[in-house]
């Protein structure tokens, strides 16, 4: 019987791409099998590999037993088929992206997202590639050229540029303890922001609380905290006001001890406790002078039930870095755990070398150019977007809200991506764009500014716990493609369905 069975295999480092298990194929069906899968699905959609299987091994009950599946060999099924690197170029972009994926090789016609490449992974590849060659090429030329023969024709094509600086390390940052080091631009913004408020506040904080089911070993948990606040300066860092401006101020290491503390409640007041406490933790405000800026803790009520409570403040911390931070415990716990050192190799910076390099690259005319392209870009908005709300805005801005979740079905979210690949955008791009006529259709504004944060890092930032994040300002004019051109490009039912979402009120 011909059965197919499509499911996300995650790799060691957390990247996930699809994996088909298919039985009952005779020969001569596995190339045409291939070869339908490219005619329906788009490379994103279409399985990374292929594993043929006599017959499902089934469970109790009768279904796949999906523990039993072998896990993919993607090199073995590769290796008929791969075309080393023939250049020096080939190969230096080759290993690159070899790293990136964490394949042991790629082939110079393997496709970068057939392989399991995301937009995220896309701004490693470029940020290193940018270092190695020193050419300036944007983020869309990896989409364009998603070979490493097509990328490596692109490079040889490209204009050459200067090599893009290095920021220099520190050789022992506990000599800086006690002396100010500068912030970066993005840790003042959020400094500004937290001094505007006539209290200390917790818009800023970022918290995480995990449930953690199983035997816990506590000391190899503490002892990974105790290590990547020692690796990482950003985390013993306080703001310090000198003359006027502020400051970094690196604390030194000191013991860290994980606040093991133990509940006795009913299950019922257990969870309430629970979730009074996550609250409290997101709500405790930090004080940026004398807090350090990360509060762990953690509460047991039997061997094997815990919860967790990790709170950082913003300025020190991105999206980006709660992800690296949790990767690195994850791997020193194992390490711990089985009392073995630190598999981590050293860091080459830290992020105040970042806030140092930064404040002397970005001036002079290069900022002044920078300045120059915002100003233009931003000139002649007559206004914010005016949303209808249920209430006037306040006088003084607050930062209650709310949100209304919802689901894209299966069928909707094929049309998006089929609609995005048609016209060589990604799927992010696809729903900014809904989006945009969403604020134009209920603000009537043709001239639609949206905020996007970006990842901002490069090769020498990519293992730095910190504050790095970016919003960029989008300017979308609905003018230049209006309602309906976007619905002759086949997606009115989609948009309809967005602009039929009733707008939650914005002030409380």
């Amino acid at each position: 019987m011909k059965q197919a069975l499509v499911i996300v295999h995650e790799n060691s480092l957390g990247d996930k791409s699809l994996v088909a298990y298919a039985t009952g194929m005779e020969n001569g069906e596995y190339g045409e099998l291939n070869q339908f899968l490219q005619q329906k699905l788009p490379d994103y959609l279409r399985p990374n590999t292929i594993v043929w299987l006599d017959e499902f091994s089934l469970t109790a009950n009768g279904k796949i037993d999906r523990r039993a599946l072998p896990l993919p060999d993607v090199e073995a099924e590769r290796e008929t088929e791969l075309v080393p690197p023939r250049t020096p170029t080939e190969t230096v972009i080759a290993k690159i992206i070899t790293e990136v994926l964490a394949r042991e090789r790629v082939g110079i016609h393997d496709n970068f997202f057939a392989l399991g490449g995301h937009s995220l992974l896309v701004i490693k590849v470029i940020s290193r590639l940018r270092e190695k060659f020193a050419v300036d090429l944007p983020v869309r030329s990896l989409f364009e050229s998603p070979t490493v023969a097509d990328f490596a024709a692109l490079i040889a094509n490209s204009e050459q540029t200067t090599k893009a600086d290095i920021i220099p390390a520190a050789s022992d940052f506990s000599g800086t303890v006690g002396q100010p080091l500068p912030l970066s631009f993005a840790q003042t913004r959020l400094w500004f922001l937290n001094r505007l408020e006539e209290a200390p506040n917790a818009t800023y904080n970022v918290t995480v609380a995990l449930e953690i089911t199983g035997l816990l070993d506590v000391a190899a948990l503490e002892r990974g905290l105790q290590e990547i606040i020692c690796r990482h300066a950003i985390l013993r860092t306080r703001i310090q006001i000198v003359n006027g401006i502020p400051h970094q101020e690196i604390a030194p290491v000191k013991k860290f001890q994980l606040n093991l503390q133990t509940i006795e409640n009913s299950p019922l007041e257990r969870q309430r406790f629970l979730q009074e406490r996550a609250t409290a933790e997101a709500q405790t405000p930090f004080d940026l002078e004398r807090d350090e800026p990360m509060r762990v803790s953690l509460w047991q009520w039997s061997p094997e039930n815990y919860a967790f409570f990790l709170t950082l403040h913003h300025i020190v911390s991105d999206g980006w870095s709660m992800e690296l931070l949790f990767q690195e415990l994850s791997t020193l716990y194992a390490a711990f755990a089985n009392e073995q050192p630190s598999p981590l190799p050293d860091l080459p910076i830290q992020y105040p070398d970042y806030a140092v390099w930064q404040r002397q690259w970005l001036t002079g005319s290069l900022l002044e150019t920078q300045l120059n392209y915002w100003k233009q870009q931003l000139a002649d908005i007559s206004s914010p977007i005016n949303l209808p709300t249920d209430r006037p805005r306040p006088a003084v801005q607050t930062f209650r809200g709310g949100r209304v979740p919802f689901q894209l079905d299966a069928s909707l979210s094929q049309e998006l991506r089929t609609l995005a690949q048609a016209n060589q955008s990604t799927l992010f791009m696809t729903l900014l764009g809904a989006f945009a006529v969403l604020l134009s259709r209920y603000s009537s504004q043709d001239d639609i500014p949206i905020g996007i944060p970006v990842a901002n890092r490069n090769h020498q930032t990519e293992s730095l716990i910190g504050f790095f994040v970016n919003t960029l300002v989008l300017r979308t004019l609905s003018k230049a493609m209006p309602v309906s051109k976007i619905c002759s490009l086949g997606c009115g039912r989609w948009l309809w369905m967005l602009t039929a979402i009733r707008i939650f009120p914005l002030t409380k």
